[in-house]
């Protein structure tokens, strides 16, 4: 071997090997900062969960809190100090989190730099309930969900004002077994979260209102407010999911179409939004449906929105 190609192997051998050292030492896992987001409007805690699923009491019959600190999260992630920057594994450390936690939604893990990521959490807040047949439970009436369809709360049959004054109704026309479920555990499948969780952000990021007498009322009007999740339960009364109807030959095809139905109280007035296919387009369904509420003529109180040769369609017609 020439003198000239030891040198170059030797100055490439070097370049390499200080690669592998600052990947190593200087690119590697030495900070992790928990951000808790709207702690102070939704504080993170967690019920304390006996071995039959259900919540744990005091001496006075109140439900056992367990308040969760960033300390508790940091431990919950499993991320180890020293790991490479780029080699972390953050969906592990999100579902880490949210499985020892299961009241927490990790919102997003991201690198911040060559040594820190930021892990940002916060409280999951109910958002919708459901009827549960007093049949097969006589001490549970409802469940209370966040968006994502985790049962947050049980509320005995005595609860009916209370839910209806602080959660939309949800109604899932394929789901007739939802009794007996322990707390912090998912209903219904994977694509009925999903639609359930775009409706509530595609409604947030769309509509605007505004409050008349204690009223809130849909409006495009400037300066307007966005619905919030303090709002949604006051605007939108019940959301039903069903499947579409389909001759038998296709039902196969068919399987993950829906309609979604809005109960809307706008004002004095109810009003009611039908969208075909919440797994497309939804945030301009959405958008268009809302927007249309004030050209209802007085025999309709109904917004239908669907598709025409590809296209979408608002059409307007009477519930009775």
């Amino acid at each position: 071997m020439s003198k000239k190609r030891i040198i170059i192997l030797s100055v490439l051998l070097g370049i390499v090997t200080l690669l592998i050292i600052l990947f190593g030492v200087v690119f590697c896992l030495r900070k992790i900062e928990i951000s808790p987001l709207s702690a102070e409007e939704y504080p993170l805690y967690m019920y304390q969960i006996n071995e039959k699923g259900n919540v744990d009491t005091d001496d006075n019959g109140k439900k056992i809190q367990i308040n969760l600190t960033n300390d508790m999260i940091l431990k919950a992630a499993g991320l180890k100090k020293g790991t490479p920057i780029f080699s972390v594994n953050k969906e592990k450390a999100k579902n880490n989190i949210e499985k020892t936690y299961p009241s927490l939604k990790v919102v997003q893990i991201r690198t911040v730099s060559a040594i820190g990521i930021e892990i940002k959490v916060r409280q999951r807040v109910g958002m919708y309930y459901m009827q549960v047949d007093t049949e097969f439970d006589s001490n549970i009436g409802f469940y209370v969900l966040d968006e994502e369809l985790v049962i947050l709360d049980k509320l005995g049959i005595g609860y009916d004002e209370e839910v209806k004054e602080n959660y939309t109704k949800l109604v899932l026309s394929d789901d007739s077994v939802i009794t007996r479920r322990p707390y912090y555990d998912k209903l219904s499948t994977t694509t009925i979260q999903n639609y359930s969780s775009n409706i509530f952000s595609a409604v947030c990021s769309a509509v605007t209102i505004k409050q008349e007498d204690g009223q809130f009322k849909v409006t495009n009007e400037t300066g307007a407010k966005f619905i919030e999740r303090d709002t949604y339960s006051k605007v939108i009364n019940k959301i039903t999911l069903s499947k579409v109807v389909v001759d038998d030959r296709f039902t196969e095809q068919a399987k993950n179409l829906y309609w979604v139905t809005m109960q809307i109280k706008d004002g004095e007035n109810v009003r009611y939004i039908q969208i075909y296919r919440p797994d497309k387009d939804l945030l301009e369904k959405v958008n268009l449906s809302f927007s249309a509420l004030s050209k209802l003529t007085e025999d309709n109180d109904v917004i239908v929105c669907t598709y025409q040769e590809g296209k979408i369609v608002l059409m307007q017609k009477s519930s009775v």
